[in-house]
């Protein structure tokens, strides 16, 4: 479970490479991608954790953190750390309906 006492996400790892992940973001800015390299879990979690739903087909979609995950996927990174959510779990923790969509190749300006 993460910190928040009302979140109900679980704390996973997820493969930044060899997962179907799906960014939130149509567009990811290149200069933030490169702040957030090297990846570094510790500095990621202080901030912000990934915060990512899990759908029934093992779909990935990340919600929070896009910039680091495609940093780590640039670094070639096959594990990070993240909160994971179902579709329900999301919906409870947020208040919002969680909606599929995104794309698992954003552009990068």
């Amino acid at each position: 479970m993460s910190s928040n006492p009302t979140d109900s996400g679980v704390r996973g790892t997820i493969d930044p490479i060899g997962d179907d992940i799906i960014f939130r973001e149509f567009r990811l800015r290149g200069w933030n991608i490169d702040a957030c390299k090297p990846f570094n879990q510790a500095q990621s979690d202080a901030h912000h954790p990934i915060r990512i739903v899990v759908d029934h087909d093992g779909k990935k979609y990340v919600l929070q953190g896009n910039h680091r995950v495609a940093g780590a996927q640039e670094d070639g990174l096959r594990s990070i750390d993240g909160i994971l959510y179902t579709p329900k779990q999301w919906e409870d923790f947020t208040g919002l309906s969680f909606i599929p969509g995104g794309t698992n190749n954003p552009i990068i300006e």
